[in-house]
């Protein structure tokens, strides 16, 4: 039974390392997260499924465990008080994944072995995604090169299968948006998240030069260089600041006997190679005209940062989780709103994780966060301080998760990948496998199971049987809730994007039907429901003016109905007007409380108008009288991405 639970393990592993990177990830729909959320929730039932049918519950023993299940449980205290659970659900649940996956991989990965096989599979995928952005940055001046004519056909054939088994195939493998760009993003929707995985990665990789020594040098020297490349093009200062760090970190852990690296000349030609690294991504970065810049006017990004700071202040218990975007309209300074109308921007994060944990979760929120971080660093340095002789590869590991981690983390003081989960789940993933070098395990509910099947008068072996079916009966029902929980957002975008809109509908035969309504009116002009459906094909018809007319004289001869209004609220809004919009709209929602149309409208006027916590009051409102509402669901997600 063991062995088959480690090979299930390992294959969830691959699965998750190889779709976490091949798949895309776009907005709404992101198949990136649906594929390492998916694995993490198998990767945890088979864990729930072996401790209940072994009788024995296991815990890796370390000094990180604490805060960040205490990190989790904060979370989860700031979602069960928010007054705003539709908007902190999305905060709560990506933290869930996160602690899922650094204790999923901290108790699941039990041999050396395992986890290089799963550092290799992670490896080869980052071939294919470190390929696709070089391709991409050719094809600018190179439409057809050898790259992009590989993709092609990689997207045409996954195409071919798709159709054929009705799936989208090609998204999970990464090949849907291959196209010209400077600033290339491979899989991962956004350059700025691109470096966010490549700074993770490339200490990870780089340790992996120290663990097979000669074996595959030259590959992983050719790999890792092609990714350095597609971090250059990312033109990603944060991200670059975060290279930094991280080599700063791998080359301090790793304890260098300096007089030697001078004395080498290989030494001195990678001390160069490093060196000319900085220098390309000082010049491409424009650090320095940057600098010269922010020192005579702030940016947009500082002032930001000036305005969270003060918030952070006036509220030290923070405004709610997942809520900087709706209450910070309220605390932006006169001089930021002069340059970001809240109209036409929404500010929906800080650029810097520190500031945005203090905003939403105070300063207690800070406090334990960077607790968690201290905890991440002190634990590696005392898995360091006890790897033995012969056991160099698990201390280049830890070395590499190390500086992976502190790479990740200096970039989120500039950046919002973080905000994203993806960025999040590889950072807790990488925390897990380094938990999981770890020896020490200990046991916090063990069943005797001898004693139990002898007062059950049954044998030891059927009694494992039992509890293995009850194991499933628990995990099953368990594991189809959270599917389809994930499965929501790529339904909801389904919906909507089948939906026709108000203005999108057409009338048959529109003149005669126009004429006739003319017709019956001219018999009886005080018939509000004639009105209202001339008015109606009017606005199919796009005659604002006449729609406007006969929705007007269907509210002054029927003031109970709510309809007219909010037809009326739409129109205003289509032609600008957006005052009378939200008049009309409130009428139809003072009618009717319960219409959910108009709730939604006003909602989308709010945000298209950047009034944030007003739009998502609307928003809410819908969900309490539809939990189902997609077209909700996904502004409220929207305001996030």
């Amino acid at each position: 039974m063991k062995k088959y639970y480690e090979k299930i393990v390992l294959w969830i592993f691959i699965f998750f390392t190889v779709f976490s990177t091949l798949a895309i990830d776009v907005k709404l729909t992101r198949y990136k997260l649906f594929a390492m959320e998916l694995s993490i929730i198998l990767l945890i039932a088979i864990w729930l499924v072996k401790a209940i049918s072994s009788g024995k519950l296991s815990i890796r023993k370390n000094h990180l465990n604490l805060p960040v299940l205490s990190y989790f449980l904060l979370v989860a205290v700031f979602y069960f008080i928010s007054t705003d659970k539709a908007v902190a659900r999305m905060m709560f649940e990506s933290m869930l994944f996160c602690f899922l996956v650094y204790f999923g991989a901290a108790n699941s990965i039990n041999d050396s072995d395992s986890r290089r096989t799963i550092l290799k599979v992670w490896f080869i995928a980052s071939v294919f995604v470190g390929l696709h952005g070089l391709g991409s940055f050719i094809a600018q001046s190179i439409p057809a090169n050898p790259i992009t004519g590989a993709f092609s056909g990689l997207a045409g054939l996954f195409d071919s299968i798709g159709k054929a088994v009705n799936l989208p195939v090609r998204n999970f493998f990464g090949f849907a948006h291959f196209g010209p760009n400077n600033r290339p993003f491979a899989t991962f929707g956004n350059p700025n998240f691109f470096a966010a995985y490549l700074i993770g990665v490339l200490p990870v990789f780089t340790a992996l030069l120290f663990v097979f020594k000669k074996k595959y040098l030259h590959l992983n020297i050719a790999v890792i260089s092609l990714l350095l490349f597609n971090l250059w093009c990312t033109a990603t200062r944060g991200a670059w600041l975060g290279f930094v760090a991280s080599v700063v970190v791998f080359v301090a852990l790793l304890k260098p006997k300096w007089s030697k690296v001078f004395k080498s000349g290989k030494g001195i030609i990678i001390f160069l190679l490093i060196l000319l690294v900085f220098a390309g991504v000082i010049v491409r970065g424009g650090f320095i005209t940057k600098f010269i810049e922010v020192a005579g006017r702030p940016t947009d990004r500082l002032l930001i940062w000036r305005d969270t700071l003060v918030m952070g202040l006036k509220k030290p218990l923070g405004v709610g989780l997942g809520a900087f975007h709706i209450y910070f309209p309220r605390h932006a300074s006169e001089e930021l709103k002069k340059r970001i109308p809240q109209n036409k921007f929404i500010v929906n994060y800080t650029h810097n994780e520190y500031l945005q944990v203090l905003s939403e979760m105070g300063i207690v929120g800070l406090a334990v966060f960077i607790w968690m971080i201290y905890a991440f660093f002190s634990t590696g340095i005392r898995q360091l301080n006890s790897v033995e002789p012969g056991e160099g590869g698990l201390r280049y590991m830890t070395i590499g998760f190390l500086s992976g981690g502190a790479g990740i983390l200096v970039h989120n003081f500039f950046s919002v990948s973080m905000r994203f989960i993806v960025a999040s789940i590889y950072l807790f993933f990488m925390m897990g496998v380094m938990a999981s070098c770890g020896r020490e395990k200990y046991s916090i509910l063990k069943l005797k199971k001898n004693e139990l099947a002898k007062r059950l008068r049954i044998k030891e072996d059927k009694l494992t049987k039992y509890l293995l079916v009850t194991a499933l009966l628990i995990v099953i029902p368990l594991c189809w809730f959270s599917v389809k929980k994930i499965i929501q957002p790529f339904t909801a975008h389904k919906q909507l994007s089948e939906e026709i809109g108000f203005f999108e509908e057409k009338v048959v035969s529109p003149r005669e039907t126009i004429d006739r309504l003319l017709g019956a009116l001219k018999e009886d002009p005080d018939n509000a429901d004639l009105h209202y459906r001339l008015a109606w094909v009017y606005s199919k018809e796009k005659n604002m003016a006449e729609a406007v007319k006969h929705f007007e004289a269907t509210v002054a001869i029927a003031p109970e109905l709510e309809g007219p209004y909010n037809n009326l609220g739409n129109i205003y809004f289509l032609t600008g007007k957006t005052e009378k919009a939200i008049e009309n709209y409130k009428k139809a929602i003072e009618i009717n409380p319960g219409k959910v149309d108009a709730h939604f409208n006003l909602g989308y006027i709010y945000y298209t108008s950047g009034k944030l916590k007003e739009a998502s009051d609307e928003f809410n409102k819908i969900l309490e009288m539809d939990p189902k509402n997609y077209k909700a669901m996904i502004m409220l997600e929207k305001m996030v991405q």
